[in-house]
């Protein structure tokens, strides 16, 4: 919270209810520079109430009265982000009592040394959508009410976690504001929040640190909810340049670092969200392997997907840009390794430059490991700033099955059930070859059975039969999933279902990937 903000109640949850209590969790903030004592009230108020003697005023007259308290609770606020929780009950301990209660009030007081006088700092007030009534009824907490989201700072250059980071978090709501809150990375750059985002439409992270460049992150509710695992994408700073003068015109010479590298921009498919049953159904599909059972529905938000695998020709821009970076300290070489097919290193005014191989510049890049992919979709959000990142492995099975229309076609590979329509694989190539030759799927996107194998975000783990939205794999592991069979190998590996998985560090003839966004 920031010094000038105001101390505030920003929401009211109630929870169980019987006849005589009712059970209501509070979300409150303080500003302890300003406010100093406050205690917290919460009140269930009876707007209107009928006169049960009718018999004595006639057999339709009914009366009203002022608002009553029904039920008041009151405890010490605690924290500068606080969540109480509150059992009121029946002051007359008299069923019913509850269930004439028409809203709840909840309030930030302060009292003064006079007894008679209790200053109201913060209020808020909510209207029941049902009142609570005889039999009791349990009115159920929702899931997951409080989600933890994490991610790591680190140095552009160097890939090195950068402690003690200044974070603010701005959350944006459908009604109350929330007070924005402040953090700081740890020693191995990773920052953590806690938040309730049953009523988030958005979220900003700004962070500062000295001797780098501010960033400033922005999420809106469906990628909030995208996020796997509460896991962000790490956020890069970039070190603040140092002023230097301008080189003598003698000492200037034409080189690799006086190059702008511009991306080629990919084409991206649309995806409607929708549900569908991921994994292999006997029924449905053929040649189920383990791993990929249990078949379990899953619920997918809206997102992009690339129409075509990355090549060797987008690729190489990466590589170049980075590269002609003067004070670049990553080591490329990491990332990718050279091949016949794919890209090859040359040297250009004693500078090191990547080109694809003659003629291969419209194939899939090959030899990249995930962090390769990974820093790739990092590049390319610099560039453009778009989110480019990695198709989780739900979203990569629901874009090859065919999104919305995957229940109408069951298709065993990307677009069909005769392989050599749509894909490049064993029986039919001896090497890669040129994206989009093949015939797409229902969404018109290209490869995604065979060529080359697919990187996908997800840590590789067994499946679980429980219902998920946007899953984002296992929590953590030793290998990430890489899906869609590759030009060696056979037909069932090709299969929409087929899954398959390499340390992060895997590099290999037959694999690349696509973006999501």
């Amino acid at each position: 919270m920031l010094q000038k903000d105001p101390s505030r109640v920003y929401d009211i949850f109630p929870g169980k209810a019987t006849n005589l209590s009712l059970e209501v969790q509070v979300h409150y903030s303080i500003n302890p520079t300003r406010d100093k004592g406050l205690r917290l009230r919460l009140v269930a108020v009876e707007r209107t109430q009928a006169n049960n003697n009718v018999q004595q005023q006639g057999r339709n007259a009914r009366t009203t009265r002022a608002p009553a308290f029904v039920s008041a609770q009151e405890l010490p606020a605690q924290g500068r982000d606080g969540r109480t929780k509150f059992t009121l009950r029946s002051k007359l301990n008299r069923p019913g009592d509850l269930r004439r209660t028409d809203s709840l009030v909840a309030e930030l007081i302060q009292i003064n040394p006079n007894p008679n006088a209790t200053i109201v700092v913060a209020r808020l007030a909510i209207a029941h959508t049902q009142r609570w009534g005889l039999p009791p009824v349990n009115i159920p907490e929702p899931e997951n009410t409080e989600t933890t989201l994490s991610g790591r700072v680190l140095d552009d250059r160097s890939g090195e976690p950068i402690p003690q980071a200044t974070m603010m978090y701005e959350w944006n709501t459908t009604s109350n504001n929330i007070p924005s809150d402040p953090g700081v990375s740890d020693a191995r750059g990773t920052y953590t929040l806690r938040r309730d985002l049953r009523r988030i439409t958005g979220l900003t992270i700004k962070v500062n640190k000295e001797g780098y460049q501010p960033v400033e992150r922005n999420f809106n509710q469906a990628q909030l909810q995208r996020l796997p695992n509460g896991r962000f994408e790490d956020i890069r700073l970039l070190p603040t340049p140092e002023q230097q003068p301008p080189p003598r015109q003698d000492e200037q010479r034409p080189n690799i670092e006086q190059t702008t590298y511009k991306p080629i921009a990919p084409e991206m498919i649309r995806v409607n969200g929708g549900t569908f049953m991921m994994g292999c159904e006997d029924k449905r599909d053929k040649d189920c392997e383990d791993n990929e059972k249990p078949a379990h529905e899953v619920t997918l938000s809206t997102y992009s997907i690339g129409k075509y695998e990355v090549t060797n020709a987008e690729y190489a821009v990466f590589m170049n840009d980075v590269t002609a970076n003067p004070n670049r300290v990553d080591n490329l070489d990491r990332y990718i390794t050279e091949h016949e097919w794919g890209l090859q290193k040359t040297t250009v005014n004693g500078e090191t430059r990547w080109q694809p191989a003659k003629g291969y510049e419209k194939y899939p890049v090959i030899n990249v490991n995930w962090d390769g992919a990974v820093a790739y979709c990092r590049w390319l959000s610099n560039k453009t700033g778009q989110q480019y990142r990695l198709p989780t492995e739900a979203e990569w099975e629901y874009a090859a099955r065919g999104g919305e229309n995957s229940e109408k076609v069951n298709f065993q590979y990307a677009g069909s059930n005769r392989i050599d329509e749509v894909a490049w694989y064993g029986d039919n190539s001896k090497g890669t070859n040129p994206v989009g030759r093949k015939k797409a799927n229902q969404l018109r996107i290209h490869d995604m059975s065979g060529n080359v194998y697919e990187w996908c975000q997800d840590w590789y783990g067994d499946y679980s039969g429980n219902k998920q939205t946007n899953p984002g794999g296992a929590n953590s592991g030793s290998s990430r999933v890489y899906r869609g069979g590759g030009w060696n190998y056979g037909e069932r590996y090709c299969r929409v279902s087929y899954r398959n998985y390499s340390t992060p560090a895997g590099r290999y003839s037959p694999l690349g990937f696509r973006l999501a966004l």
